[in-house]
């Protein structure tokens, strides 16, 4: 089993009563619980952050760079997005 410490941190009251009210539901045994598969979540969402820069964003970066891949006037982009909203609203 990993070791253990203990670490103090302050909660704002929303955190708090959320933290407490998941425990109340049975769907965790204690607030460390809580706190834990939180910090968990925070670890999953970065790595899926970090692997989405690494294989979309830094290639489309680089293709930029180089000048394999033109850059769209954001003019264009917008007068796009108008164009659709517009379209939309019948």
């Amino acid at each position: 089993m990993a070791a253990k410490q203990s670490l103090t941190v302050t909660l704002s009251d929303e955190l708090m009563r959320m933290v407490r009210d998941r425990v109340a539901s049975g769907a965790y045994a204690d607030e460390s619980e809580v706190v834990r598969d939180g910090l968990r979540a925070l670890q999953l969402r970065d790595a899926v952050v970090e692997r989405w820069i690494a294989d979309d964003v830094a290639p489309a970066f680089d293709r930029v760079a180089s000048g394999q891949e033109p850059l769209i006037p954001a003019s264009e982009v917008f007068g796009g997005l108008e164009a659709r909203h517009r379209s939309n609203r019948g």
